[in-house]
């Protein structure tokens, strides 16, 4: 998910055309929504469309950023279902909720995206194999991948099933060429606090 959304915040201040932010939560979505709207006032420049425009208007700037940003519930695992606040994974796994009005909630990854992230939901071995499973579709779809980790044990785990799920049909990604041979790629970031 897009967690705080500072991935996608990044992407758009570094002039992403688009930036799809998907979560699970949609607390998380109205937090990046407010976010992308607060730094838009705050800094009055925005770039769109790879021109460069600067504005002292808040006002254009926030609509501009807006326009690039979509928000979506996403459920990972596939289920449908939304996190209710307060409840973890394991909650909305059992216990179903209606997605909100304000938000479009997709079932797949964007077929059209260049780049993928996934960062920071290695948390959950339920998790993890829908994980591998969007990976391989995005892999499928030619987007290039990148996955992070704070250097969690499962990441072993994940990378040994993410190669068992792309040797068939990607066979030099899965050995660690880097190029499905489709134009997509994988990169894997492991980090630990010292």
């Amino acid at each position: 998910g897009c967690g705080t959304g500072v991935t996608s915040l990044c992407a758009l201040a570094l002039g992403a055309a688009q930036v799809t932010a998907l979560d699970l939560n949609p607390d998380s979505l109205h937090m990046l929504r407010r976010a992308t709207a607060a730094t838009a006032a705050d800094d009055g420049n925005t770039n769109t469309n790879n021109n460069n425009t600067n504005t002292n208007s808040s006002s254009i700037s926030s609509r501009m950023i807006d326009r690039r940003l979509m928000t979506c519930l996403f459920d990972m695992c596939g289920g449908g279902n939304v996190i209710n606040s307060n409840s973890g994974l394991h909650a909305a796994v059992t216990r179903p909720v209606a997605p909100p009005a304000a938000f479009t909630f997709l079932s797949n990854l964007p077929a059209d995206a260049d780049i993928v992230v996934f960062s920071d939901v290695l948390y959950d071995p339920l998790l993890m194999h829908c994980v591998v499973q969007r990976v391989a579709q995005a892999v499928k779809n030619n987007a290039s991948v990148l996955v992070t980790d704070p250097g969690r044990q499962i990441r072993f785990s994940f990378l040994e099933l993410l190669s068992e799920a792309l040797s068939t049909h990607h066979p030099n990604l899965a050995n660690g060429d880097g190029d499905g041979g489709g134009g997509g790629g994988l990169r894997f970031s492991s980090c630990s606090a010292v």
